[in-house]
C-alpha cells in the first residue's frame, strides 16, 4: 500500500479503527511492543528483513493479532503456503484496495465473514 493510500484509508477508518504505520521491522517490533493490535497487515517485501520473518517473531513473541500477509510480488511459488505455515492468517495479493482493506477489519476485528467482490 502506497503512503497515500494509507493516509486516504486511515482518514475513512477513522470512526472505526485507529491505523499505524510501521515501515520497517524495527518499527514493526517497536509498535507491537508499545500496543495491543487488533490486526497487522504485513507486507512480505520490506526493506532489509523480510515479512515472513517478522511475523514469524511476532507470533513468537506472542502476538496474537491476526497478521495478513500482503505481496505484488510472487516470486516463490510456496510464498502464500509458507506464510500460511509460518502463522498468518489469510494473504493478500496487492492491489489492496479499500473494500478489501475494510473486509479484512470486519472479519477479523467484527466477525463478520469474508466477502467474495
Amino acid at each position: 500500500m502506497t503512503l497515500t493510500a494509507y493516509a486516504n484509508y486511515k482518514k475513512q477508518l477513522s470512526d472505526k479503527v485507529d491505523v499505524d504505520l510501521a515501515i520497517d521491522a524495527q518499527e514493526t517490533f517497536k509498535l507491537c511492543d508499545e500496543h495491543d493490535y487488533d490486526l497487522i497487515f504485513m507486507d512480505i517485501c520490506l526493506p532489509k528483513v523480510e515479512g515472513t520473518i517478522i511475523a514469524q517473531t511476532l507470533i513468537a513473541k506472542g502476538v496474537k493479532a491476526p497478521i495478513i500477509g500482503v505481496s505484488s510480488v510472487i516470486t516463490d511459488d510456496n510464498l502464500i503456503s509458507k506464510s500460511l505455515d509460518l502463522g498468518m492468517r489469510n494473504f493478500h495479493i496487492k492491489p489492496l484496495k479499500f473494500w478489501d482493506f475494510e473486509n479484512y477489519i470486519n472479519h477479523y476485528i467484527y466477525g463478520h465473514e469474508l466477502k467474495d467482490k
